[in-house]
């Protein structure tokens, strides 16, 4: 055991395994890295996939709470003397007939309040457009002048009216596919959020979305030597089935424009 020989080759030994140990842990290290970086490199190439299941019970689940917000909108309405149409008119045009059994400030409180809770109720249910579409009839109701006029109330009826047809229609075929195209060339990159920063497609054009929920949208498009693009798409009032971006060439001092058909 004291000879010399067997403790330099022991020494020897460790050294080897200690080398292999450093240089596993290094090779592990990269991989670790590399794979952490992928994501981030191919984003941009990456369609946004949303499973046939999840938009089914996302689609379920929205269908259900709107009846159900609906049903309580009008039986409040109906408390605070509000004549609004009834479910077996929701795909027709409303019955607009504010009446003044209530004062005009708690009655328009309450349809402020209503289109609150069904912002909110969209954004928990994972339909962040839909709140974004209620969230700007919000903003159009808040600018209606003299808030306690009989004029008035009806102008919040009709906000609230119209937001309900709008998500009940949407409803029916939540989940769409559209087609997202650029012309006069294929390859630009879209990107459509909402304003609180949720990412419904990131794709390059010409390629098929699946699964996008309705809602308004800010989009994003860009292309090298064309000019980018901003501005808003409406999924609610469109059939959903294609985007195309009109791409304008970078020094026509113009900006590239999509539109939803």
């Amino acid at each position: 055991m004291n000879d010399p020989t067997w403790w330099e080759r022991l020494r020897e030994l460790g050294d080897e395994y200690g080398r292999a140990f450093g240089m596993s842990a290094i090779a592990l290290a990269l991989l670790v890295l590399c794979l952490s970086l992928l994501p981030h490199a191919i984003l941009p190439l990456k369609i946004q996939v949303r499973s046939e299941v999840d938009a089914a019970i996302t689609t379920a689940n929205f269908m259900g709470y709107l009846n159900q917000a609906h049903a309580s909108y009008v039986e409040g309405a109906q408390r605070l003397g509000l004549h609004t149409y009834s479910i077996s008119s929701m795909y027709t045009a409303p019955r607009l007939m504010p009446a003044q059994a209530t004062p005009a400030a708690e009655q328009i409180a309450f349809l402020r309040d209503t289109l609150i809770r069904l912002r909110a109720s969209c954004e928990r249910i994972g339909v962040p457009g839909m709140a974004e579409y209620v969230d700007g009839r919000l903003a159009i109701a808040e600018t209606i002048p003299e808030q306690t006029s009989p004029a008035s109330v009806y102008q919040w009826l009709r906000e609230v009216d119209i937001v309900f047809v709008k998500l009940q229609a949407s409803s029916r075929d939540l989940a769409v596919n559209p087609k997202v195209l650029s012309l006069p060339r294929d390859g630009a990159h879209f990107i459509m959020i909402t304003r609180t920063g949720h990412t419904e497609i990131n794709t390059l054009t010409n390629k098929e979305v699946q699964n996008a929920y309705r809602g308004l949208y800010q989009y994003e498009v860009t292309a090298k030597g064309m000019a980018d693009g901003f501005g808003e798409i409406n999924l609610i009032d469109a059939t959903g089935t294609s985007i195309t971006c009109h791409l304008l060439s970078s020094n026509q001092g113009n900006s590239s424009m999509c539109e939803a058909q």
